[in-house]
């Protein structure tokens, strides 16, 4: 096989998620790895990346009923809670220790380090996404 096919091969595999030797469990830890980094970088872009659609959705939901933002958004939800008084604490997360990753199918639970209670995770199309509901709580 050529050079070309064979790089041809290896990007198709990159793409889909195969042939990288990732695990199930990896997976899933480095999409939270990815948004605690977000949190830790304050981006609310990159973090948004990181959810299910219906999380992004009821953030954006509570960014207008709970937080009484004009801009329905995910990323201005997580914005604001960057910007909260206890945004300094959600910017540590940055620096969280993931302690363990369970895998039952197409769900995962991660634990991370200070972090009370599991963070779920369903994986779609391929993907892992973190699958949230707002707390509700505000500081």
């Amino acid at each position: 096989m050529s050079r070309r096919a064979l790089a041809a091969l290896a990007l198709a595999a990159l793409a889909t998620g195969c042939g990288g030797g990732q695990s199930s469990e990896d997976a899933a830890r480095a999409t939270v790895q990815r948004y605690l980094t977000a949190l830790g970088r304050g981006d609310a872009a990159a973090a948004c990346r990181e959810l299910t659609r219906r999380s992004q959705d009821a953030l954006a939901d509570a960014a207008v009923s709970k937080l009484r933002l004009k801009t329905r958004s995910c990323e201005a939800a997580i914005d604001r809670a960057l910007h909260a008084p206890n945004g300094p604490q959600l910017r540590r997360l940055g620096r969280a220790k993931i302690t363990r990753v369970a895998v039952d199918g197409d769900r995962a639970e991660v634990s991370v380090a200070g972090v009370a209670g599991r963070t779920s995770l369903v994986r779609a199309d391929g993907d892992w996404r973190i699958e949230s509901e707002p707390s509700g709580e505000s500081n």
